[in-house]
């Protein structure tokens, strides 16, 4: 069985109707026996909106902190991936990079993954 990663943007998942479509083809992939990880971006235009608050707020944030305050809209649009993917009866977790496995080796806007490490 082959494994499929599909990558949808923020503007594929930005309401329910644009998560009801990428669930829609992620159970067509599953439904014709294919395994699946979807990785999701924040929703719409919740990246600038975060963003625009932490410019009113400071001219230089912390790495670590804008990273992290990013990261919600991320960890946002897969949990209602899930969600939607679970009113459709499939079986589905949202999970943040790390509790899938993927480290890096620092904090950084610009981070790679860490293939040294093993699991």
């Amino acid at each position: 069985m082959y494994l499929l990663v599909y990558k949808f943007g923020g503007s594929s998942v930005a309401d329910a109707a644009g998560l009801r479509c990428a669930a829609g083809q992620l159970a067509a992939a599953a439904a014709a026996g294919f395994h699946i990880i979807a990785v999701v971006s924040a929703q719409g235009k919740t990246t600038d909106r975060l963003l625009q608050s932490t410019a009113e707020l400071t001219a230089h944030p912390a790495c670590r902190e804008a990273d992290q305050l990013l990261a919600t809209g991320e960890q946002a649009s897969a949990a209602l991936m899930a969600m939607t993917l679970q009113e459709m009866g499939l079986p589905a977790v949202s999970l943040t990079g790390w509790q899938a496995g993927i480290h890096t080796d620092v904090v950084s806007p610009k981070l790679l993954p860490d293939y040294r490490r093993k699991k």
